[in-house]
């Protein structure tokens, strides 16, 4: 199976074949087309240039409550500050509260390790070079969630369930 980005059937494993570690799928590497001349990172060009990236895994959604937990309680490291742990803290959403550095010492524990730049622009953009992960049309409300105020207290109930297309959970 291919784990070209665009494929139709990739692999999906475990990580290091442990059910407690993400679901990963191979990215078979490449010559890609990284930035845009309409996408601009903090006001600073971005202009396209050619990126060549050896194959990698990539994990195929974020990291869970559940799957971090597995981390904290075989290595011992802190579990994530989470002061709103009723509303963040169930095992199949995203874990949060977690720095940099314990997000590096998870990757290394689970096999692997944080994505460079250029990985994760290949795995939002694919080889063909669209401007985001589901094409180039426009967001919507039904393949993201922007421009929201997570203090306005009529779409919090729906920040909870907001999941992108296609990941854990949608």
């Amino acid at each position: 199976m291919s784990g070209r980005l665009g494929a139709s059937a990739v692999e999906v494993v475990h990580a290091q074949g442990r059910e407690e570690l993400p679901l990963v799928a191979p990215i078979s590497g490449g010559l890609f087309t990284m930035g845009s001349d309409s996408i601009h990172e903090a006001e600073a060009p971005n202009p396209p240039h050619l990126v060549e990236l050896s194959p990698f895994w990539a994990g195929i959604h974020p990291v869970t409550n559940a799957e971090y937990r597995a981390f904290t309680n075989a290595t011992g490291a802190p579990p994530p500050f989470m002061p709103d742990a009723h509303r963040f803290g169930q095992p199949d959403q995203p874990v949060v509260g977690v720095s940099y550095r314990e997000a590096q010492a998870y990757g290394v524990w689970a096999g692997g390790s944080l994505p460079t730049e250029a990985q994760w622009e290949l795995c939002a953009r694919g080889f063909d070079g669209r401007r985001y992960p589901w094409g180039d049309e426009e967001p919507t409300d039904g393949v993201a969630s922007f421009a929201q105020d997570p203090g306005d207290p009529d779409i919090e109930d729906a920040l909870l369930a907001c999941r992108p297309s296609g990941t854990k959970g949608s």
